[in-house]
C-alpha cells in the first residue's frame, strides 16, 4: 500500500464493480464466461449472498472454509489460504435454470492441490497445476473448488477462471454488472445508488428496479434511467437503522422478450460510536469484544488478541509482508475538547513502525485505504516498551472518528508488536497558562561584557477567553525580560492574553560582579497558581593572558571533511585584517595556500572563535555556528598548518619542512582521520618550529583527541590562561559556602580550599580540587578527583583503626608547592611491621620516627635512637640477593623515605614507650609521612632475575591495590600467589601466603588479594630473566574493605563476656558454670578462623556463641552493627533457675539487646556488668537456642550521619522521590532553594518515605532532614 505521508489520504479506492470478459455462442444454447482477478476493480466476492454476477446466470462468490486466513486479491491474483481439508475456495453458482458442463482456472506462483464438489455431493481430488480443468459437469445449483494442502507453499494463486453452460430455451434481456454505491458499511444517511448493464440484440423497452424491505415482496418499482449505452441507474432512498433491503432488476426487450435478475439484499448498519471518556485495558478485556476490528490487507497474519496479554501483531511468518489494521470504534468527539489519547505498546525483534491514524470518514467495515486517515505520530521500530500519555487531539471534531494502528512491511526484518492499553478522554477545559520549558541555564558572560545573550521560552495558554492580563516579572531583578529581544525590561504585561503562543526573551543583567546568580522568571494571571522559571547565569572570569589567537580545533576527517578553529583569548576585540594562515603539504617550506583572515569576518570578539572548512565538507555543525570556506582546509594528516600575525608566525600546528609520512602521533594522540581539541590550560599558540626531528611534541601535551568527523564542541572554546574558574564549593573563615559539599559534591563539581582546615569525612568524588597556601585539607575516607589538584597547602590523608583514607584512581596533574601527609596507624602490640610510603622527600627522621623509636647505634648516632644493645629495628631488602637479603638501614637522618619502597620496621609503640625496660606496654602509633604524593605509573624493575627468588615491594598509592591486577601487567612474576606478613599471628608475627586464585590463605588471616596503602609485600620471581613489577591507577581498589593486617589486635578490644550460674552459685558466690567471649575489632572477619575457639564439651551446663553451625567459647568479629544478631547455645541444664552475668563493653553507634525467645523479652545491655535470671518451668523453656543477643542503632545526634540518608533517584524525573533514614523513624525533611527559601517541608514517619515533588521547578535544590536534632544536607537535582 503506498501512502500519502501529507495527510495519509489512501488514494486507492474501490466499488463492488467487476469487470468481466465474455464470448458467446460457443454453439447453439452454450455459453462460456470468465473472470480475471487482474481486471481493473477485480473483488474477491468474499461470503458474497448472492453471488458476483458474471452474467444473469452465472455468479461466483469466496470463502475462507479452514483456510489460514481470508481468499485476498494481491499482485493481481486471487490467493486461496491453505488447509489440509478444505482451504480456501470459490464457489460457482447456476441461475435461471441453466447447467454448468465445464469449469478452467488458472493460476500461476504457487499451485497446490485443490478439490472441487458438484451440487454439494463427493469430492473429486485436482492435482496442483497451472490449470484446474473441471469436465463433463451437469451442474445446476452450484461447483466450488478450493485448496487443499496444509503447506503454505501450496497455496493457489488464481489469475482468472472460465465457465462454460447451458441453456434450454430464449431468455430475454442479459443483466450483469450488477453494483451498489456505496459499496461496502450502508448507514441510515446513505441513498443507495444501483447500477447495472442490461444487453439485449432486439434493444431494451424498460427497466425498473423492484425492491421492498421484505425477501419475495419487492413492492416498490423505481424506472432505471439509461445513463450510458447499456448503462442504467436508480436510487433506493436512504432507510433506517437495521433495515434489510432487498431488490431485483426486471429488463424487457423489445419484443417482448423479459428477465429478472436474482434477487439481491443490504442491511443499514449505523457504526456504534462510543461517548468518552473510554478505556480497555486488552491484558484483562478482548478489545475485539468491544468493536474494535482487524483488516488484513497484504501477508496472511492479522491483529490477534492474546488472553492475558494484548493484541497482538507479527508478519514474520509472511516474511515480512503486511499491511495490516486495528481500527477502534467510532468515537464521538463532537461535542468534547481537548480530547488526550494514551496508549501502551511493547516490541519483540525491530524492523517495523507502527503508524497511528485518525480518520473521520472511514464507515467501520470496508476496506480502510477508501478512507482518508491522518497521522497522529509514529511509533518507530527499536524501542522495547512505549508508553505515550495525552497526546492532545485538540480541534478535532467530529461525531465518528475512528484511530487506527497500522503495521506494514515489504519483506527484510519485522517486528512483534503488542498493545496493551488505550485510553481516549476529555482533558482539562480549565483555563491553563504553559511554558515550553521549567528552566532557562547558561545565561553567562565575562566579567565587563554583560549583558549574557538572550535565550527565550514560549508562553502558551488553553482555554483562555482573552478577557484577563497576564503578568511577567523577575523575582530577585539579577535578570530581565523582553517581548522583541529589544526593549528589556524587569517586568512585562500581556494585555487580554488569549494563550496565543507569546516568545519570551530572558538575558543576565550587565554590570553584576563575577558570581554564579539564580533567580526566576514569575507568571501570574487569570487567577491560576504562579508559574516559574527558573534561571541560572554566572559572570566569570574575563579571560585574559592569552599571548595571541590560536589553533584550538582541527578536524582531518572523512572524504573533504577538514575543518580549523581559530580563538581570540586575548582578552580584547581583535582586528583579522593582519592575521594570516598558511599550509605547508607533504614537507615543504613554501605555503601552498594563504587564507586573510580579514577577508572572511573584519573583527574577532574576545573569547569568540572563527571556523574555517574545506568548501566540500559536509558534517552538521551545532545550531549558529558558521564556517568560512578556505583553501587551507585542503590539508591532510601529514601537513603542517600555520598562524601568523604581521607576518609573524604565532602558532604552529605540525611541523614546518616535515612529512612524517601519513600522520604525527605523539602520545597517543594523531593528526590523521581524528577531531584534536586544544586543552584548555593553553594559552598561547607554539611560535618556534620544531628543530630536533621530524615530530610534533606538543601534539601529545596540548592537544585531547575525540573520534573522526566529531565536530559537537565546534563554535567556542575555554581557555583557563591563569584564570582559575570559579569554585562550586569553597572553604573560608572556617565554613563551607554555599554549603557542605560532604554527601553533596557531584562528581563534574570543584572545590577550593582558601584557609584554615577543612575535611572530607566522607566518600566524595569531584572535579578539581584546589587547595590555597596556608590552607589545609584533612581527607578521612576516599577521594577521588576526576580533574587536576592545585595544592598551595597540605593535603593529609588520615589512618584510624577503623579505616585509612584513599586517594582513587587519578589521572590528573597534581600542581603547587603544597605537601602531601599520609598517616599509617599501628595497633598496640610490639612486632614487626612491613611498610611503605606514598610520598618522597622526606627524611626517616623527620617522618616515621617522630612518632615511634627508631634504633640502630648504642649511642644515638647517625639519627638513631639510642639503647643498650644498639640493635637495629629499621631495614631494607636487597631485591637482587643470593645470600643474605636484609640490610639495617644506615641512618635515619640523611635517609629519605622513597614512594613505592619496602621497608621492615620494629614498631613497639609510639614515643613514649621505655626503650630501657622490654616488659613496657606497647601503645598505639601512627606513622606520619610528608613529601610528594606519587601518582601515575610506578615501575620497579631492580628486581631479582632468578626462578623463585623473593622480592620486597611497596605499595606506591595511597589506596588499596588488588595484586590480582598488579602482578598479570608486570614482567615475569608469579601471579599465583604472593606474600605478607601479618603482625596479629602467633607470638610476634607470621609471614602468610594469599591465593590469588581465590584471594584466601590457610593461616587464618585477614589478608587477602588486596595490598593495603602503607603495606609492603614479597613478590617471587617467576622464570629467570629481567623482571619488573609495574603499578598502575587502574590497579587501585578503593571499594574493597581494609583487611585488618594493620588493625586486628588490640588489648582493649570491644567484647562481650557472658558467664553462666545456677541461681544457687550465683548466690553463694561460687564459681561459674560455662562462658564465653566475644571480641569486636574493626576489620577482623566474621567467619570462623584460627582466631576463633571451639567449644569444648562439659559434662553439664555449656553456653556457647554459635556462627554457622560452629559453638565458640572465643570468638574475634568486626565491628558489631545494626540488626546484627548472635545466637547463643545453651545444654545440659542441671538447675531450674539461672542467672547470666553478662559483661558488655563500650559500642559505638549500636546498643546489646539480650533477646529471651520463650518469654519474648527483650532487655536492654548496659555498659558494664548486666545481672539476668531466668528459670526452667517446661521443656519449651531448655530449647537450647531459647537466647540470643541482637544489635540495634543508637538514634540520636551523635549517630545520624549523612551516610545513613539516601535520596532516590537523583536527579528525580517523574516527580516522586523515596527517602530513606535508615535506622530513625522520626524526622523532618525540609528543601530550599539555592537562595535559602524554603520551598517544602513534609514529616517523614518510618524509614522509607516517598516525598511527592511534582509540584517545584526543574532545578538545584538543598535537602534537610532533622532527626532527634541531628542535621543531614544533601543536594537534589530535579528535572
Amino acid at each position: 500500500m503506498k501512502t500519502n505521508l501529507l495527510g495519509y489520504k489512501y488514494v486507492y479506492s474501490f466499488m463492488l464493480c467487476v469487470t468481466m470478459l465474455f464470448s458467446y455462442s460457443i454453439s447453439w444454447g452454450q455459453t462460456t464466461v470468465s473472470y480475471d482477478f487482474s481486471a481493473s476493480g477485480a473483488v474477491t466476492g468474499l461470503n458474497a449472498n448472492p453471488a458476483i454476477a458474471l452474467d444473469v446466470n452465472v455468479g461466483f462468490s469466496s470463502h475462507k472454509n479452514l483456510g489460514s486466513s481470508n481468499p485476498a486479491i494481491h499482485s493481481s491474483q486471487l490467493r486461496l489460504y491453505q488447509n489440509d481439508t478444505k482451504g480456501g475456495g470459490i464457489k460457482i453458482y447456476a441461475q435461471n435454470g441453466v447447467t454448468i458442463t465445464s469449469i478452467v482456472v488458472h493460476a500461476s506462483g504457487r499451485t497446490g492441490n485443490a478439490a472441487y464438489v458438484v451440487d454439494g455431493g463427493s469430492e473429486t481430488d485436482l492435482a496442483g497445476s497451472t490449470t484446474y480443468t473441471m469436465s463433463g459437469l451437469t451442474a445446476v445449483t452450484e461447483v466450488e473448488f478450493y485448496q487443499k494442502d496444509a503447506s503454505s507453499s501450496n497455496r493457489i494463486y488464481v489469475d482468472s477462471f472460465d465457465v462454460t453452460y447451458t441453456t434450454t430455451a430464449a431468455v430475454g434481456p442479459q443483466i450483469t454488472n450488477i453494483t451498489t454505491t456505496p459499496a461496502g458499511v450502508i448507514t441510515s444517511s446513505d441513498a443507495v445508488t444501483v447500477n447495472a448493464d442490461v444487453i439485449d440484440a432486439a434493444g431494451i423497452a424498460n427497466v425498473a428496479l423492484k425492491w421492498g424491505t421484505t425477501s419475495g415482496s419487492l413492492s416498490n418499482s423505481l424506472a432505471m434511467t439509461n445513463t450510458t449505452v447499456d448503462a442504467y441507474e436508480a436510487i433506493i432512498p436512504a432507510q433506517a437503522d437495521g433495515t434489510t433491503v432487498y431488490y431485483a432488476l426486471e429488463a424487457e426487450n423489445t419484443t417482448g422478450d423479459t428477465n429478472t435478475s436474482t434477487e439481491m439484499s443490504y442491511t443499514v448498519e449505523d457504526p456504534v460510536v462510543v461517548n468518552l471518556p473510554y478505556a480497555v485495558d486488552a491484558t484483562t478485556v478482548n478489545p475485539f469484544t468491544e468493536g474494535w476490528t482487524a483488516q488484513d490487507l497484504a501477508g496472511g497474519n492479522s491483529w490477534q488478541y492474546n488472553t492475558g496479554s494484548g493484541v497482538s501483531m507479527n508478519a514474520y511468518s509472511d516474511n515480512c509482508d503486511a499491511e495490516d489494521w486495528l481500527i477502534t470504534p467510532a468515537f464521538d468527539l463532537s461535542t468534547t475538547a481537548n480530547e488526550l489519547l494514551s496508549f501502551e505498546l511493547y516490541e519483540n525483534f525491530s524492523g517495523t513502525s507502527i503508524d497511528v491514524l485518525y480518520s473521520t470518514n472511514y464507515d467501520g467495515v470496508s476496506d480502510p485505504n477508501t478512507a482518508i486517515w491522518t497521522n497522529i505520530t509514529t511509533i518507530q521500530t527499536g524501542n522495547s516498551g512505549v508508553i505515550t500519555n495525552n497526546i492532545s487531539l485538540q480541534g478535532l471534531s467530529a461525531n465518528k472518528v475512528y484511530v487506527a494502528f497500522l503495521y506494514e512491511g515489504t519483506g527484510g526484518s519485522c517486528s512483534d508488536w503488542e498493545l496493551t492499553n488505550f485510553s481516549l478522554e476529555e482533558g482539562v477545559t480549565t483555563p491553563t497558562i504553559l511554558t515550553s520549558t521549567a528552566s532557562l541555564t547558561g545565561l553567562n558572560y565575562m566579567d565587563t561584557d554583560g549583558p549574557s545573550a538572550a535565550q527565550s521560552f514560549d508562553l502558551s495558554g488553553l482555554f483562555l477567553d482573552g478577557t484577563q492580563d497576564v503578568s511577567i516579572e523577575t523575582m530577585m531583578g539579577d535578570f530581565e525580560i523582553s517581548l522583541d529581544d529589544v526593549a528589556y525590561a524587569d517586568s512585562l504585561t500581556l494585555t487580554n492574553y488569549d494563550g496565543t503562543t507569546t516568545p519570551v526573551y530572558v538575558r543576565l543583567k550587565a554590570g553584576h560582579p563575577q558570581d554564579i546568580y539564580a533567580d526566576s522568571v514569575l507568571i501570574n494571571g487569570y487567577g491560576l497558581t504562579e508559574i516559574e522559571v527558573s534561571l541560572e547565569g554566572e559572570v566569570t572570569p574575563v579571560i585574559a593572558g592569552a599571548t595571541n589567537l590560536f589553533f584550538s580545533k582541527y578536524v582531518e576527517g572523512s572524504s573533504n571533511n577538514k575543518y580549523l578553529e581559530i580563538y581570540n583569548g586575548t582578552g580584547t576585540t581583535v582586528d583579522l585584517s593582519t592575521y594570516t594562515v598558511e599550509l605547508y603539504s607533504n614537507g615543504g617550506t613554501t605555503a601552498n595556500n594563504t587564507e586573510t583572515l580579514g577577508n572572511l569576518i573584519p573583527v574577532l570578539g574576545n573569547g569568540e572563535v572563527i571556523v574555517l572548512k574545506n568548501s566540500s565538507a559536509t558534517l552538521t555543525l551545532p545550531t549558529g555556528v558558521t564556517a568560512h570556506n578556505s583553501t587551507v582546509c585542503n590539508f591532510n594528516g601529514d601537513d603542517a598548518i600555520v598562524l601568523k600575525h604581521n607576518g609573524n608566525i604565532i602558532d604552529i600546528f605540525g611541523n614546518i619542512g616535515c612529512d612524517p609520512g601519513s600522520e604525527w602521533s605523539e602520545g597517543g594522540n594523531n593528526t590523521q582521520d581524528r577531531t584534536l581539541v586544544r586543552n584548555t590550560d593553553i594559552c598561547g599558540g607554539v611560535t618556534v618550529n620544531p628543530t630536533t626531528a621530524c615530530d610534533f611534541p606538543t601534539l601529545a601535551t596540548e592537544w585531547t583527541g575525540y573520534t573522526q568527523d566529531d565536530v559537537s564542541t565546534f563554535g567556542s572554546h575555554t581557555a583557563n590562561c591563569g584564570v582559575s574558574p570559579i569554585a562550586d564549593y569553597t572553604y573560608t573563615s572556617g565554613a563551607w559556602f554555599p554549603i557542605d559539599p560532604n554527601g553533596m559534591a557531584l562528581p563534574t563539581e570543584s572545590i577550593e580550599i582558601l584557609d584554615g582546615t577543612a575535611t572530607f569525612n566522607n566518600t566524595i568524588e569531584i572535579n578539581n580540587l584546589s587547595i590555597a597556601t596556608g590552607a589545609t585539607l584533612e581527607v578521612q575516607d576516599v577521594l577521588t578527583v576526576n580533574g587536576n589538584i592545585t595544592n598551595n597547602g597540605n593535603i593529609i590523608f588520615k589512618s584510624t583503626a577503623i579505616k585509612t583514607a584513599q586517594l582513587d584512581e587519578f589521572n590528573g596533574t597534581i600542581t603547587g608547592s603544597g605537601n602531601v601527609t599520609v598517616e599509617r596507624y599501628i595497633p598496640a602490640r610490639r612486632a614487626f611491621r612491613m611498610l611503605s610510603t606514598a610520598v618522597s622527600g622526606q627524611t626517616i627522621a623527620n617522618a616515621w620516627q617522630q612518632n615511634t623509636h627508631i634504633t640502630g647505634d648504642q649511642a644515638g648516632n647517625n639519627g638513631f635512637d639510642a639503647t643498650a644493645t644498639g640493635n637495629p629495628s629499621m631495614f631494607t631488602f636487597d631485591n637482587q640477593y643470593t645470600t643474605a637479603p636484609w640490610a639495617a638501614i644506615a641512618n635515619t637522618d640523611n635517609t629519605t623515605l622513597t614512594a613505592g619502597k619496602a621497608y621492615r620496621l620494629m614498631v613497639r609503640g609510639d614515643r613514649t614507650v621505655d626503650l630501657t625496660n622490654n616488659a613496657t606496654p606497647a601503645t598505639v602509633t601512627t606513622l606520619v609521612s610528608t613529601g610528594d604524593l606519587h601518582t601515575g605509573t610506578y615501575n620497579d624493575a631492580n628486581l631479582n632475575t632468578v626462578a623463585g627468588k623473593f622480592n620486597f615491594v611497596g605499595n606506591p598509592y595511597q589506596a588499596v591495590v588488588d595484586m590480582n591486577s598488579v602482578l598479570p601487567t608486570s614482567t615475569n612474576l608469579n601471579t599465583n600467589n604472593y606474600v605478607v606478613w601479618d603482625p596479629s599471628l602467633a607470638t610476634r608475627g607470621a609471614y602468610v601466603t594469599i591465593d590469588l586464585a581465590t584471594g584466601t590463605n590457610s593461616s587464618g588471616s585477614a589478608a587477602n588479594q588486596y595490598l593495603q596503602p602503607g603495606q609492603a609485600a614479597f613478590v617471587t620471581t617467576a622464570a629467570n630473566g629481567a623482571t619488573e613489577i609495574a603499578f598502575n591507577e587502574v590497579d587501585k581498589a578503593v571499594t574493597n574493605p581494609q583487611t585488618s593486617v594493620f588493625n586486628m589486635y588490640t588489648e582493649d578490644a570491644q567484647a562481650i563476656t557472658m558467664q553462666l550460674y545456677t541461681q544457687e552459685q550465683f548466690t553463694a558466690g561460687e564459681a561459674m558454670s560455662d562462658s564465653f567471649r566475644v571480641n569486636f575489632v574493626a576489620g577482623a572477619s566474621n567467619a570462623v578462623n584460627l582466631k576463633d575457639a571451639q567449644k569444648f564439651p562439659n559434662l553439664d551446663e555449656n553456653i556457647a556463641l554459635v556462627n554457622n553451625n560452629a559453638y565458640l567459647s572465643l570468638e574475634y568479629r568486626d565491628v558489631p552493627q545494626a540488626n546484627e544478631v548472635l545466637p547463643i547455645f545453651i545444654n545440659n541444664y542441671r538447675a531450674t533457675a539461672y542467672v547470666m552475668n553478662i559483661e558488655v563493653g563500650t559500642f559505638e553507634n549500636v546498643k546489646a539487646y539480650l533477646k529471651d525467645n520463650y518469654t519474648q523479652e527483650e532487655t536492654e545491655l548496659a555498659t558494664g556488668n548486666n545481672q539476668i535470671t531466668f528459670s526452667l518451668t517446661d521443656e519449651a523453656s531448655k530449647d537450647a537456642n531459647r537466647f540470643e543477643i541482637y544489635f540495634a542503632a543508637v538514634l540520636g545526634t551523635d549517630n545520624f550521619t549523612s551516610a545513613d540518608v539516601s535520596l532516590y533517584p537523583n536527579p528525580v524525573n517523574n516527580g516522586l522521590l523515596t527517602v530513606n533514614t535508615a535506622h530513625a523513624t522520626q524526622a523532618e525533611l525540609s528543601l530550599y532553594s539555592l537562595l535559602g527559601q524554603k520551598v517544602y517541608h513534609q514529616d517523614l514517619t518510618g524509614t522509607v518515605n516517598t516525598v511527592d515533588v511534582s509540584g517545584l521547578n526543574a532545578g538545584t535544590y538543598i535537602v534537610k532532614i532533622t532527626s532527634n536534632k541531628a542535621v543531614v544536607t544533601k543536594k537534589l537535582i530535579i528535572k
